[in-house]
């Protein structure tokens, strides 16, 4: 598989909704029709884990796999990530169809023809093996990055290409341009909205790591107290399966007691 390695994760449980919806957008390239698939939700609930599990399955029917995560504090080349998507797809000469680019925020005569290539290319390399391109923390993405993405998610329709885009609810960091081209991209997509989940689900996480949920009753508990974050689950499974059952909850209570303030902190162990 081409782009970022996956390994295939004994504790990933649930979506199974979310990696059907992708495996049959990834049906459908394999015919000539590409899609686009948003994957929302908020911090900590296994946006990119889901990706990295569906990479994994596109790979394995013959997918080429190209995966370039956005980057939020500076430093990035123009059009990131689609440096690394590139390279991964085609090596560094695909890479040389972007260098030049001043990373502007609007589109000119020369971006267009130069976002054409990278269009052209991909549909060449898709002629080869159909294409899973993932896009993580796609709010985090410079406004020329997803100018680039825009025009590439308009020509989906007649190619062998998956275009897989991550995106945090509520993230706050976006400028109003960024996130108009967000929401322009994502009326081109189908949508999966990643939810928290339930008792079922957490006690499914707990025992892919080892914990007999049975004796501690520890997923209805973890459930409400982490709201059903898979992330916050998980680092309790993890603290658990470590120690004592119970380590789990008493860890996730101190981590709640500790974003309080000493006045509320008080009241809690006055009422306990």
């Amino acid at each position: 598989m081409a782009g970022r390695p996956v390994r295939g994760d004994r504790h990933f449980v649930g979506r199974d909704h979310e990696l059907a919806a992708i495996a049959a957008a990834c049906t459908d390239a394999d015919s000539g029709r590409g899609r686009l698939v948003v994957v929302r939700g908020a911090a900590g609930f296994g946006k990119t884990m889901l990706c990295e599990q569906a990479a994994e399955r596109a790979a394995q029917s013959g997918f080429a796999v190209g995966w370039g995560r956005c980057w939020p504090d500076g430093g990035a080349p123009p059009l990131w990530p689609w440096p690394d998507i590139l390279g991964d797809l085609g090596g560094p000469e695909s890479v040389e169809l972007l260098t030049g680019d001043p990373g502007r925020t609007r589109l000119d005569p020369d971006r267009f023809a130069r976002f054409r290539a990278v269009g052209e290319f991909l549909a060449d390399r898709a002629s080869v093996s159909p294409l899973l391109v993932v896009i993580d923390d796609a709010h985090a993405a410079d406004t020329a990055a997803l100018l680039l993405t825009r025009l590439l998610v308009r020509t989906l329709d007649r190619s062998r290409l998956v275009m897989l885009i991550t995106r945090r609810s509520g993230a706050s960091e976006s400028s109003p341009e960024q996130l108009r081209l967000l929401d322009e991209i994502e009326r081109e997509a189908t949508t999966l909205d990643l939810r928290p989940f339930d008792h079922h689900e957490a006690a499914a996480l707990l025992g892919a790591h080892g914990l007999h949920v049975e004796d501690y009753g520890l997923a209805p508990a973890l459930t409400r107290m982490t709201e059903g974050n898979p992330l916050l689950l998980t680092r309790a499974a993890v603290r658990a399966s470590h120690s004592r059952g119970s380590d789990g909850i008493e860890h996730v209570i101190g981590d709640a007691l500790d974003v309080l303030t000493p006045e509320h902190r008080d009241v809690v162990a006055v009422a306990a």
